[in-house]
Parts: C-alpha cells; structure tokens; sequence
C-alpha cells in the first residue's frame, strides 16, 4: 500500500512537470475563430485620367468571420470571410455642384500568412479574392435604387494586401492592412452594350483599419 501511494504521487508530480514544460503553442487550441470589423478608405485607380470626373477616395467599413491556424517559427495562417464596403466619390468636372458615390460590395476571404516579430507585434501579407455582390450608385439627392449597375462591372476581384498589427491582449488585437485589386474592375463587353462607350479601366484601392477578437 505505502509502495502504491509513493508511486502515485510520483506519477503526479512528473505529469505536473510534464505540462509545465509544454512549449506555449502545444497548451493552446492551434486553431482559433473570431471577429473582426472596422473601416475602409477606398478608391479606384485609373489607368488613364478621366476626363468626366473627379475621382477621390470614400470611406465604408468592414466585418466577418477570421480563423488563425498556428504554424512552426512564430508563423500563422489567417483566413477571413468578410462584408467588404468599397467605391469612390465622383465630383463631375464641369459642374461641381453634381456629386456622387459609387458603393461596390463584396464578400471578400483574404488569407493572410502573419509573422510575430515579438509577443506584441506582428506583420501579414496574403493574397485576397473577393465576389461582388452589389453595385449602387448614390447621388447627392437621389439613390438610383430601380437601376441595377452590378452586371456593368467585374463579378470578381482580386489582390494583394500586406499589413501589421498590435495584440493588446491574447484575445484582442488592431490591425491595419492595404490591399492593391490586380483585377480591371469594369465588365466591358457589358458596359460598352448598355452604354454605347467603353469604360475607363481601373482597379480597387483599399485601406482597412479595425478590431480582431478571438474566442
């Protein structure tokens, strides 16, 4: 009985030992999920200058679902699932007092590989595919919400964002990120049947900055 009872607590005291001495990553979950939501600051970037109206940047806002998968050397996978608030202000360049906003929505899942340069910050880059889901355009007084602009323009995008970030608790973190689209916006084919006129080419601009929570 005595021998028993020794060896008991021996086993107890090495599996102790045991779980102490796990590196961090093995006593935490490798896998976690979350939230995440902030704002945009996006535009479009033409490749010639047009001609009709003054483009400039517009701000929207963001928020979905992330996953992070915890690889070897202070390296991670992000992958995101996100409601993605794009477009452009328009000042017609002939009569200044006509405004507009062009609001493009897309669903977009970038996966961002991160590297932890210390237990607080960390650097991302990744590539981003997104689907466009709808495409408004807001006059200053009018919404033209009976005329529907999606089938004008690129049904996907993608790009490439980089970005870094600060942990302000395990669970909490902010980040800021740019992601350049590769992807010409407009439907072409499209746009010249339903307008006569070929479009200007652009692609999406875009700079997020927000909140991550992880559960």
């Amino acid at each position: 009985m005595k021998k028993l009872l020794i060896a008991s607590c021996l086993l107890i005291y090495l599996s102790g030992f045991s779980q102490k001495n796990k590196p961090e990553r093995a006593q935490n979950s490798p896998l976690q999920f979350g939230l995440k939501a902030g704002g945009n600051y996006s535009g479009t970037i033409f490749s010639a200058t047009n001609q009709y109206y003054d483009v400039n940047y517009k701000f929207g806002y963001y928020g979905g679902l992330i996953f992070k998968i915890d690889l070897p050397k202070s390296m991670s996978l992000q992958p995101e699932i996100l409601y993605n608030e794009k477009g452009d202000r328009l000042k017609e360049l002939q009569d200044e007092d006509v405004t507009a906003r062009f609001n493009f929505v897309f669903l977009s899942m970038p996966i961002m590989f991160q590297y932890q340069i210390n237990p607080k910050f960390y650097v991302e880059v990744g590539p981003e595919i997104s689907y466009l889901l709808s495409v408004k355009l807001k006059f200053k007084k009018n919404t033209y919400d009976d005329e529907d602009l999606t089938e004008l323009y690129s049904p996907l995008d993608a790009g490439l964002g980089f970005g870094i970030g600060y942990s302000l608790s395990p669970k909490i973190s902010e980040g800021a990120r740019y992601t350049y689209g590769f992807i010409p916006g407009a439907n072409e084919e499209a746009y010249f049947e339903r307008s006569g006129v070929k479009p200007y080419k652009f692609t999406h601009s875009n700079a997020q900055l927000g909140i991550n929570y992880f559960f």
